[in-house]
């Protein structure tokens, strides 16, 4: 791989530094340097470098932050929209998503406890709020339907 030129050191720096503090998406890395003033056709350029070099990956970015996000409380819904708004690709993000609906009714199951307390809805008004909030974070209704229906069966 040739070595970068003179106006791309410069570019290359500033993506590093970007990349020391955490992971980026290609596409967020790229707007990021674009919105600093940097041309175009150089943030391409320096961008393409750094993936071919294995220094940004839109893969490693995708782990990371569904990790991240996840231990927030945070849904799939919300999370693969958060991705989408990052430049990352369906299949990836399918690929680091979680598929076992266990560990998403878990989380529910969490972050209800933690904003609402173990007990049950006391009314109909109550249980559509919590479902409402739960949909918000981003889980999907059949996962919140689920929820409160085996919390009705104990």
């Amino acid at each position: 791989m040739e070595s970068p030129t003179r106006g791309e050191i410069p570019v290359r720096q500033k993506a590093l530094a970007l990349l020391a503090r955490r992971e980026h998406s290609i596409r967020e890395l790229s707007r990021k340097l674009v919105a600093r003033g940097i041309q175009a056709e150089l943030v391409r350029t320096a961008v393409s470098r750094l993936r071919g070099e294995g220094l940004v990956s839109d893969a490693r970015f995708t782990e990371t932050f569904v990790g991240q996000r996840m231990a927030k409380g945070v849904g799939p819904i919300r999370i693969r929209r958060e991705l989408r708004e990052r430049g990352v690709d369906d299949a990836t993000i399918t690929r680091y998503l979680p598929r076992d609906e266990e560990i998403w009714l878990d989380s529910i199951a969490r972050v209800r406890r933690k904003r609402f307390g173990a007990g049950r809805p006391v009314d109909a008004g109550e249980r559509a709020r919590q479902m409402r909030f739960l949909a918000y974070r981003g889980f999907d209704s059949e996962q919140i339907r689920h929820h409160f229906a085996s919390q009705d069966d104990d």
